[in-house]
């Protein structure tokens, strides 16, 4: 939220780009197990909700939050097609902040449909999500003992890692004709 927002302030966005703004997150972002959702009409609104849920406030009028997990249960019991009737009706009423209410819950909804019949609005950068601040290094053990092999020769190596483990492979075909392959796991 914090790079949403910096952003935002940064560019100079304006009310005009606020539809694109919406868009953008509604489908161009993977939905995740935490959500965030706020029914805005300005981009001063925007802004404001933003750094109100940032500064800790707990109750910010049409901000929602919420977890897939813990909700997951509840949200279940309205599965069926009596509940994309409900939807239908609300976005024909343009009551969004009950469909926001359930999406950030869980409920799997396909934003495009908010745009039926109307100009879709443009998909435009935004900051991703953040990933994981964490590093995984080749250990000195595997670094040292396939240092020789050399791609410009055409030989061919590989290491992945994983937060728990290593597990590096390295198979070399040459062009000379001569293959070996390693493979180590820590």
């Amino acid at each position: 939220m914090h790079r949403l927002l910096s952003h935002v302030e940064r560019q100079g966005c304006t009310d005009e780009d606020l539809a694109d703004i919406a868009y953008t997150l509604q489908v161009g972002r993977e939905a995740m197990e935490v959500r965030l959702a706020c029914v805005v009409s300005t981009l001063e609104e925007l802004k404001a909700k933003l750094a109100q849920y940032l500064a800790g406030e707990k109750s910010v009028d049409e901000l929602y939050r919420g977890e897939i997990r813990r909700d997951k249960d509840a949200l279940s019991i309205l599965a069926d097609e009596d509940m994309g009737r409900t939807i239908d009706a609300w976005l024909s009423k343009g009551k969004l902040h009950k469909l926001v209410e359930l999406w950030v819950r869980g409920l799997a909804f396909d934003w495009a449909r908010l745009y039926d019949g109307e100009v879709t609005p443009r998909r435009i950068s935004l900051p991703t999500y953040p990933f994981a601040r964490e590093r995984y290094w080749v250990p000195e053990e595997l670094a040292a003992a396939t240092s020789g092999i050399s791609s410009a020769s055409g030989c061919i190596r590989s290491c992945t890692a994983t937060p728990r483990a290593w597990s590096c492979s390295a198979s070399v075909r040459c062009s000379r004709g001569r293959s070996s392959s390693l493979r180590t796991t820590w």
